[in-house]
């Protein structure tokens, strides 16, 4: 209301002169119902419309007028045409309240008759009884002592008002001269008043007992935010805000909800939302509720980032209200933007020409909210070119025999695809670089592929680091903590029905905060994959989840949804009440935490949970197909987390695949510290010497020769000497699965029947009869061997693999069965798990827990069995162990050097045939094993030194690497 100069353009809509409106209530106590009469007074002679929905006509009288009352579909409307330019139209009325509005405090909206779509000024006057009275007429006596009520008013935006009591009662009459589109609601009950103000608003809060310190507090904040606001002009000066049974904007009045927790900022949002559709009657829900929150809580925000970040976690009407204005705001340019409708809020440009100068009838069309789809973005890196040499073409001005000059850089091809596309957007790229460099790449169509000049040292990038578009998040950039579970639909499971005491008070809070909380008794009710809403399971984990949830004290983890990633699994327990309350008491400190047990009030740990800026897009992200789409390592991670057992079928050469497994390791392991990992390339006797290089009692190489790694293994250390230096320095468990290689030839060349009665109990218990498939496929791979050279056939040959299949999944089962709190990643060459043959079938039978597999490169075929994911991991590139180009012979002496291979290092070193090797940089080799070790652990800028036996002299021969 205020000034009416302010409402100018509104009112050239309507008649020149408006009614007057004149009401008189009271209560009345018996029947509890708000009794009045309402007098119009008409001044054209023109068609109104009252509207009658809030309230029940008791009786009508009308002077030089026609009306009739009409029964529409929701509502009732009484139409009114005045004969002359003096007629008038009185209305008895009467709307239910119920005693709770004098006890406790109560809104009545609109409980008035209104004209329809019309401004009209109005006069009031109320008598409502004193607060001792209204108890006494009701039955009801209180002591002196109970709380004092400050005062029962209607609180009604108002030019001026005047106040007497008479005989007990309290008299109100509010005088309003501006026109108002709709009449506020009335509100009564025992409110105390606190006021605060900024510029023309003055915002009154409303308490009672109830949610007192809530709204204190809140005054508190709100008073530092305040003087930012100041330059707003408010049409409305007396706004009221109190807290009611649901979240609702009227005309002078701002109610909330009791279910949850208002920011500052939020309110001043609010308070925005209230101005622009009623002081500024502004036509679209999206234009008045996306620019509140811009002006509102995106504006004053300390982080609008994260600000963004959280809107987008919500992907509800805020998030999509928001979002079409700041994309218009960019659109458009924002600094201009921003400044007209900060110019717009101080009444310095009209609400008309804010509309016409950026066209809002026609970007925001009048009409409800429908909330569509946000984008999803998938990205990858096709074509990845190492520091490829950036060249400037353009010729020096004035020098035309300048050559360009050259920047060091690279270049990515960027593969976007686009859901739910609708129109072209920007979208921001930011290279992990020590340049910082941020780029906008216009996307006009679905499908996108873009060129990208980068920095030599950027090897990561992120799309939309600012969140500046309206799109689903990444799984690396959603949080993972309590205030997720609070954003979103939630069941909460617990096993029993006896432990609800127990867990009543975090219920309670959730609840507090999110309406939407369903509670589960046991596990059978519900689909843990299937489910599409955020989880948490109280005092205990589902089957397939193996977390260890600590006896004292309270704990609290959060992860991924396996199927939903943007929603959220949790897991909680508590070991008493005391101990969930004291933890709930301080939770500002952990709300932000992934992880976290609190114990006699106090922390004992805390994982903080830290989301990635923006779509991060690595240029060394592995792809994985599954048969149904192709998905990155990132999005497949949660179903990892979910299965017991994870297999990885690897090529043993390839270094890209044991980097691979390193990272899926290292990330499992932040989740679930008891992880187990099974290796094929150490055999089962040795298992005692893998725990000595685990624990530390043994060096690396001790290690390799007590393992027999060279003659039983053979590939090169360097492939796998990361993963097993890892797991020494985390001591993690390391299981070795595979059968003796002497057991798994002499099967190979002479068959079952050949072995002894000791060595027949070695072997696992065996099913050979498997799928066919499984043995063409081993077929296939023993015609390409050429095994017949060796006295093999194929029935030994492939005896021989099912028995390492079995015994691998054997020696697993038995691990997991003693130890079953842990998970298992296995590291197998892909032969052992392809389309679930082999060492998968094996431990089927065996283990009844989710088991996953995962192949890494080429397959030989393809089918919806092949695994439950295949990746393609990017080429990485080691230093491997120096090959010297020989063929050895074992004698006496040491190795006979039957032939030096031309350009080999060999002939580098000066190596000849029939030279006899003796040491390596001082170390006697007697065996090929022996010169394996040697030159695994040369440094790369290290000398090397052969020492010889050539004809009947010894001699030392040096090389030094380049």
């Amino acid at each position: 209301m205020g000034d009416p100069s302010l409402t100018l353009g509104v009112a050239k809509v309507y008649a020149a002169q408006p009614p007057q409106i004149f009401y008189e209530v009271s209560l009345d106590l018996d029947k509890r119902v708000i009794v009045g009469k309402a007098t119009f007074k008409f001044f054209e002679k023109k068609l109104y419309i009252i509207n009658l929905s809030k309230a029940r006509i008791t009786g009508i009288s009308a002077k030089n007028a026609l009306h009739q009352m009409e029964e529409g579909a929701k509502e009732y409307l009484l139409t009114f045409f005045p004969s002359s330019a003096e007629s008038s139209l009185e209305l008895s009325f009467e709307r239910a309240f119920t005693l709770r509005a004098l006890l406790e405090g109560e809104y009545i909206p609109s409980p008035f008759p209104y004209l329809t779509n019309s401004p009209f000024i109005f006069e009031l006057k109320m008598s409502i009884p004193s607060y001792e009275e209204s108890l006494r007429s009701s039955g009801r006596l209180i002591k002196s002592s109970q709380r004092r009520v400050s005062e029962i008013k209607a609180f009604i935006s108002s030019d001026y008002f005047m106040e007497s009591i008479e005989d007990g009662f309290i008299l109100l009459k509010f005088i309003n001269k501006t026109p108002v589109n709709i009449l506020p609601p009335l509100i009564i009950g025992p409110f105390d008043r606190e006021q605060i103000s900024a510029g023309s608003l003055n915002l009154n809060i409303l308490t009672t007992e109830k949610h007192r310190k809530s709204l204190i507090n809140l005054k508190n904040e709100l008073n530092k935010l305040f003087d930012r606001i100041a330059y707003m002009s408010f049409s409305f000066p007396n706004i009221y805000l109190t807290y009611g049974l649901e979240e609702q904007i009227l005309p002078g009045l701002i109610l909330l909800t009791v279910n949850r927790e208002y920011s500052p900022q939020e309110i001043v949002t609010l308070v925005l939302e209230h101005e622009l559709s009623y002081g500024r009657q502004l036509s679209s829900q999206t234009l008045i509720k996306g620019l509140a929150i811009y002006l509102g809580e995106h504006e004053l925000t300390s982080n609008p980032i994260e600000f963004r970040r959280r809107l987008l976690l919500s992907q509800d009407e805020r998030a999509y209200s928001f979002y079409r204005v700041f994309e218009f705001a960019q659109r458009v340019g924002e600094s201009g933007f921003k400044a007209s409708a900060m110019e717009f809020l101080s009444q310095k440009i009209s609400t008309g020409d804010f509309v016409k100068n950026y066209r809002l009838e026609e970007n925001f069309p009048q009409g409800e909210i429908k909330v569509l789809p946000p984008k999803e973005i998938k990205a990858q890196i096709s074509i990845y070119k190492n520091f490829s040499q950036l060249s400037q073409t353009e010729l020096q001005p004035g020098h035309p025999e300048t050559p360009p000059s050259r920047t060091s850089g690279q270049q990515m091809e960027l593969y976007l695809i686009t859901n739910n596309f609708s129109s072209p957007y920007e979208l921001e790229v930011k290279a992990s670089s020590s340049q910082g460099v941020l780029s906008r790449v216009k996307v006009l169509s679905k499908e996108e592929r873009l060129t990208l000049d980068l920095p030599r040292d950027a090897a990561t990038l992120y799309l939309d680091p600012n969140y500046k578009l309206y799109r689903m998040l990444s799984l690396e950039e959603v949080p993972r903590n309590m205030e997720t579970l609070i954003l979103k639909p939630l069941t909460v499971v617990l096993p029993d029905r006896r432990l609800l005491p127990l867990y009543q008070p975090l219920l309670n809070f959730l609840r507090d905060r999110n309406p939407n909380v369903k509670l589960l008794y046991g596990e059978d009710k519900l689909d843990l994959f299937s489910t599409k809403e955020s989880l948490l399971f109280l005092h205990q984990a589902p089957p397939n989840y193996f977390i260890d949830l600590p006896q004292k004290g309270f704990y609290i983890k959060f992860l991924p949804h396996p199927n939903y990633p943007l929603h959220t699994i949790a897991f909680a327990k508590t070991e008493t009440v005391s101990e969930l309350t004291k933890a709930l008491e301080f939770y500002s400190n952990w709300k932000t935490a992934e992880e976290v047990h609190i114990t006699k009030g106090k922390i004992g740990s805390l994982k903080k949970s830290v989301p990635t800026t923006g779509i991060t897009l690595k240029s060394d992200t592995a792809y994985g197909l599954k048969p149904q789409f192709l998905m990155s390592l990132d999005e497949a991670i949660p179903h990892l987390f979910s299965s017991r057992i994870i297999l990885i079928g690897e090529e043993h050469e390839d270094p890209a695949h044991h980097k691979f497994q390193l990272d899926l390791i290292k990330r499992l392991y932040q989740q679930f510290p008891k992880l187990v990992i099974g290796v094929e390339m150490v055999q089962r006797p040795f298992q005692r010497e893998l725990d000595d290089f685990i624990n530390e009692k043994i060096s690396e190489e001790s290690f390799l020769k007590s393992i027999e790694y060279f003659e039983r293994w053979g590939y090169d250390w360097r492939l796998y000497r990361a993963i097993f230096l890892w797991a020494r320095e985390n001591k993690v468990k390391m299981l070795a699965l595979d059968l003796p290689r002497e057991l798994v030839s002499k099967v190979h060349k002479l068959g079952l029947q050949s072995l002894t009665e000791k060595e027949t109990k070695e072997l696992p218990e065996t099913d050979f009869q498997l799928s066919l498939g499984y043995r063409r496929y081993l077929e296939a791979v023993y015609s390409q061997h050429k095994f017949s050279g060796n006295e093999s056939t194929f029935e030994r040959f492939y005896q021989a693999q099912v028995l390492r299949d079995e015994a691998m999944a054997e020696t697993l089962a038995e691990f997991l069965s003693k130890n079953p709190d842990y998970k298992a990643i296995v590291l197998v060459g892909k032969g052992h798990i392809l389309n679930r043959w082999g060492l998968y079938f094996a431990l089927k039978k065996r283990v009844k827990q989710p088991i996953l597999s995962i192949i890494l490169g080429d397959v030989p075929f393809f089918s919806p069995e092949i695994a439950d994911y295949v990746f393609q991991p990017p080429e990485v590139k080691i230093k491997r162990t120096p090959q010297l180009g020989v063929v050895l012979e074992e004698v006496k002496e040491g190795l006979l050097i039957k032939e030096v291979k031309p350009g080999s290092l060999a002939e580098k070193i000066g190596l000849k045939r029939e030279d006899v090797i003796l040491e390596i940089n001082n170390k006697r080799v007697q065996k090929v094993s022996d010169l394996k070790l040697n030159l695994t652990f040369l440094e790369d800028d290290e000398i090397l030194t052969v020492k010889i036996k050539r004809g009947d002299r010894e001699e030392s021969l040096r090389y030094k690497p380049l």
